[in-house]
């Protein structure tokens, strides 16, 4: 939940930053050393946008492997404890 309420923010913040940066540009008009603030002011709202967008609003996804590693690791954690369990009757 954290993590969707995080993309959704900085989906939001990246448009802001996009029509902050499209309003600089109407209100100055462009030129050659507007360039820079040009491209300083939308680069970094379009990687957001686009960031937030491709992981689905901080929707992680994980692949086959992930998901064995992470199994194979609750299987030893279950297997510990059940020595444990057997230590601690004996």
């Amino acid at each position: 939940m954290k993590e969707k309420v995080t993309g959704i923010i900085s989906f939001l913040g990246g448009i802001g930053w996009g029509l902050f940066g499209v309003f600089i540009i109407f209100d100055e008009g462009i030129d050659d050393d507007f360039f820079f603030l040009l491209f300083a002011l939308l680069l970094p709202a379009i990687s957001i946008i686009m960031y937030v967008i491709w992981t689905k609003f901080g929707k992680k996804e994980f692949s086959e492997l992930e998901k064995m590693d992470y199994e194979n690791q609750l299987l030893k954690r279950q297997i510990e404890q059940k020595e444990l369990k057997k230590k601690l009757e004996e």
